[in-house]
């Protein structure tokens, strides 16, 4: 009995992710209350951590759990699919939107009015929905539902502070979303057009082998989801996104928007393409596109002084070594993109909350406010060391295990210009993030800094330190994350 209802309970897992953050955000809307609005969106992300983890171990091995909503089967109704790599990403959605909501709290008190943050929580829940609903579904129109769901939500979170910066940023942010989406779009029609279903699993049996419709599906697809991912030069928008949004919102945002674009990406390349995708021209473009965006987005990084706007462009660079790993086509190549999916993902959130904390404590985040940051913030100096070696790649961090496994990927196909722009993008990190640690660790604070402003305060510091808790322990027992996403990689390449 016990076994029948857990397996019941866990079944039902999958629409719940999506259903109770939904929940959670209508009833914001009505309590308004700040201290109560937090409490209970920290409550369902709780909640849905809870489920990813179980759903994480349930899936553990290969397993696979299927739910027909409204019991109708697929391809008739539509389903939700939980194999090792939805689970994966449902994961690390969990541990990302309890840290964000975590450190949210004192955050964006001092960076917004108080009138204007119960909105936020509201926001960010809807986005939590919608980027579950994508990692769970088997349906090609609700992903791009859920997408749009978690993308206009992300639009309003960029501009909650209403500074003209971030309304623009934001504006931006909408018209690139906007395309990406409405290219999206068109290619699920052609898919729709050449198979006559819209779930995934039954459209890779589908699928005619050579189709003008198919091929137009894969370039609108292709073409729309990495202007949502930011792959360079289709990058524009994030820059300034993830600058001007409160620091909160930039540490979620960094950590999923661009991540779950090239999740999508990676299921419909090889899922419905399968292992043909490497005829497609998008794997090709994406070869091409990934080493100049590692370049690229790693030079633009070294030039900024805003440090924002440095992560901002790290991100970018970041984007383009999953890109190169997807564009290989290989299981090892695949593997090594979920891997730094999830790797990079918990750097760069636990950097944003990091710099977070200097502008609690400073108001601003250019390089000159790092100046002495150890003196009197040394929680806060240590995180920004501990994720900029993460970044490089040094080892016994979470940084290195991915950049291990997709130099190997590159080297199984003998690509070796392509190595020499993944260590090459690895030093450019750590020439930026060098910039960092001296200014905090060597530099004297200016006269009008010297005293400080005391740490961040203990939620922030515990949500980045969490994080950062998560990546160390990946560089020490990374056996799980590569065991998952090996398999996933399998799975998607038969």
């Amino acid at each position: 009995m016990d076994t029948y209802i857990n397996d019941a309970l866990l079944a039902q897992l999958p629409p719940l992710l999506v259903v109770v953050p939904l929940i959670g955000a209508a009833l914001c809307l009505l309590l308004r209350n700040t201290h109560a609005v937090r409490a209970l969106a920290l409550a369902v992300a709780g909640g849905a951590l809870v489920a990813s983890l179980a759903l994480f171990a349930h899936t553990a091995g290969g397993g696979v759990l299927d739910y027909a909503v409204g019991g109708w089967p697929p391809p008739w109704g539509i389903a939700y699919k939980v194999a090792p790599i939805n689970a994966l990403m449902a994961l690390l959605l969990g541990v990302v939107f309890v840290a964000g909501i975590v450190y949210a709290g004192r955050s964006l008190a001092r960076e917004m009015p108080r009138r204007r943050l119960y909105p936020v929580y509201v926001a960010l829940l809807i986005c939590q929905a919608g980027f579950f609903g994508v990692a769970l579904s088997d349906d090609l129109f609700n992903i791009f539902v859920f997408l749009e769901m978690a993308s206009i939500a992300g639009y309003a979170l960029v501009a909650a502070t209403r500074t003209p910066e971030a309304l623009t940023a934001a504006f931006r942010y909408l018209l690139m979303g906007t395309t990406g989406s409405t290219l999206f779009l068109l290619g699920t029609g052609y898919l729709y057009l050449a198979t006559g279903t819209l779930n995934l699993s039954d459209m890779a049996t589908r699928i005619p082998a050579t189709s003008p419709a198919v091929v137009a599906a894969a370039g609108f697809i292709g073409v729309g989801l990495l202007l949502k991912a930011a792959l360079f030069p289709l990058h524009s928008w994030l820059p300034n996104a993830y600058t001007h949004a409160p620091s909160a919102v930039a540490a979620v945002l960094s950590a999923s928007s661009a991540k779950i674009a090239l999740f999508v990406l990676m299921r419909i390349l090889f899922q419905i393409f399968d292992a043909d995708a490497r005829a497609l021209p998008l794997a090709d473009a994406m070869l091409v596109l990934a080493p100049v965006a590692i370049v690229a987005g790693s030079v633009l990084a070294l030039r900024q002084r805003q440090v924002k706007r440095m992560m901002a462009y790290s991100s970018v660079a970041q984007v383009g070594y999953i890109a190169l790993g997807i564009g290989l086509a290989t299981h090892a190549g695949v593997a090594a993109s979920l891997i730094h999916v999830f790797n990079h993902a918990l750097i760069k959130a636990s950097l944003f909350m990091a710099l977070g904390g200097v502008i609690y404590r400073m108001g601003s985040v250019d390089l000159a406010d790092l100046a002495g940051l150890s003196r009197h913030m040394p929680w806060t100096a240590a995180a920004i060391v501990a994720g900029g070696i993460s970044l490089v790649g040094i080892p016994l961090t979470s940084g290195f295990i991915s950049k291990w496994y997709l130099v190997i990927a590159v080297l199984e196909t003998h690509a070796w210009l392509l190595a020499f722009v993944v260590l090459a993008g690895a030093l450019l990190s750590l020439a930026y993030s060098w910039r960092l640690i001296e200014a905090a660790y060597f530099r004297a604070p200016a006269p009008e800094r010297a005293r400080g402003g005391g740490e961040a305060p203990r939620a922030m510091l515990a949500a980045t330190w969490g994080l950062i808790g998560i990546n160390l322990y990946v560089g020490v027992q990374p056996s799980w994350l590569t065991r998952t996403s090996l398999e996933a990689g399998a799975t998607l390449l038969r």
